[in-house]
């Protein structure tokens, strides 16, 4: 098992495949789009399983979960608790989850009769100090968001530094959720509402796929989509008017 990390796209992959000729590859996101490391690998014949991807060729083998699915029940979550004016911080541009994510939130929003405001969205990076500027920045806002959705856990947990700066009580005149179900969402007070995407399960299914691709009997079975879930804790209440 070699695990190396991919900064340089493509040529980071050529290098790994020139030194160790490996049997098989996992690829997670955002590599797990990129349309130029995946026709490499087909060209040179390398199997491979991808975790996440939002679109993946035809004839790839992924495992993943319905992140536009989750975010739209989470936002609608927040609409059944009294929210209407839900911020939100989108994950790096790069992961093409993150508009899955942001797409989700979209629809929940207008399957509600209501309109995005832009002047709620921030562009995070999915890091906490992109999520801490993303959330100073909602939450100095003349009329602030009631609600704060972040695309993962780690800016959510920014989200909550920044109003405990402000004195703004969590969940009583802020609620703050976040995706992924990280270790981070249940160490911190209030321990987060999120989406538990199962990521030890999609690692785990993938080298089963890629064990199965490398063995005389092929799989059969190119996409599995696991189940994710919304873990309901106390970062969520109803809005105080």
């Amino acid at each position: 098992l070699v695990l190396e990390e991919c900064e340089d796209g493509i040529e980071d992959v050529r290098r790994i495949l020139d030194t160790f000729s490996p049997a098989g590859l996992i690829i997670t996101p955002p590599m797990c789009d990129n349309r130029k490391v995946l026709t490499l690998l087909h060209e040179r014949g390398v199997h491979y399983v991808l975790i996440a991807p939002v679109d993946p060729p035809i004839e790839a083998h992924s495992v993943t979960i319905d992140d536009l699915a989750a975010a739209k029940e989470l936002t609608e979550y927040l609409l059944s608790l009294g929210h209407k004016r839900i911020g939100f911080i989108k994950g790096h541009p790069d992961h093409r989850a993150s508009d899955r994510r942001f797409q989700g939130y979209v629809q929940a929003l207008n399957a509600a009769g209501l309109s995005v405001d832009e002047l709620l969205i921030r562009q995070g990076y999915f890091d906490w100090t992109s999520g801490l500027e993303c959330a100073e920045s909602l939450l100095d806002m003349a009329t602030r968001p009631t609600a704060v959705f972040a695309s993962n856990d780690d800016m959510a947990a920014s989200v909550l530094t920044a109003a405990y700066r402000r004195n703004i009580h969590v969940p009583r005149n802020l609620s703050v959720v976040g995706f992924d179900n990280t270790a981070i969402a249940s160490i911190i007070s209030p321990q987060l509402t999120t989406v538990n995407q199962p990521i030890a399960d999609l690692a785990s299914e993938a080298v089963n796929m890629l064990t199965e691709l490398l063995s005389p009997i092929r799989t059969q079975q190119k996409n599995l989509q696991l189940d994710y879930n919304i873990i309901k804790r106390e970062s969520a209440g109803k809005p105080e008017f």
